[in-house]
């Protein structure tokens, strides 16, 4: 009987070792295959500069939680190329374009807007502002807007860690 509960034990042992090297592959299976594309926002509260920074705090987070994206460097390069491109202010047409020409499964962009109308020039502790991110799936050829809701800080990268953090949570429930 000793010998009986033994063998339990080790088919036990190498069926949760099994699961343990089986399960994690599965779920990076669960995660799009397709890489996302990391555009620009448009708002006047922040800077070209500052978009620029609000992006690559993006993209850090989506690469975190396990997703390809069209890297910044590949991203900036196509907005070097002339002045007819504005990266914070694309159309639906020049999104899916950009999509198929950098091999994308999907793209983000968006808008922030003080909350109520008020007047602002900059993101400021203790205001509300208002996020609109706007995800393309090139599959389905079909764009979603997503509205999220963030009060501002006093230091600008600790409110685009936290936006980034809501965005790529956001974006995860949908792929």
């Amino acid at each position: 009987m000793n010998k009986m509960n033994r063998t339990k034990k080790y088919a036990l042992a190498a069926a949760v070792l099994l699961l343990m090297a089986v399960l994690p592959g599965r779920l990076a299976l669960s995660k799009p295959a397709e890489r996302i594309l990391v555009l620009g926002f448009d708002s006047t509260l922040i800077n070209n500069i500052q978009d620029r920074l609000l992006r690559e705090t993006i993209m850090r987070e989506l690469r975190n939680a396990g997703y390809p994206i069209v890297p910044v460097m590949e991203v900036e390069s196509i907005f070097h190329e002339g002045p007819e491109r504005q990266i914070r202010k694309l159309s639906r047409e020049e999104i899916m374009g950009l999509c198929r020409d950098m091999k994308a499964g999907y793209a983000c962009c968006g808008s922030i807007v003080p909350e109520g109308g008020k007047a602002s020039d900059a993101i400021k502790a203790g205001n509300r502002y208002a996020c609109v991110v706007t995800l393309y799936n090139r599959e389905k050829n079909k764009f979603e807007e997503i509205r999220l809701s963030i009060g501002g800080e006093d230091n600008l990268y600790r409110f685009y860690e936290a936006l980034s953090k809501m965005i790529a949570a956001e974006i995860g429930k949908r792929l």
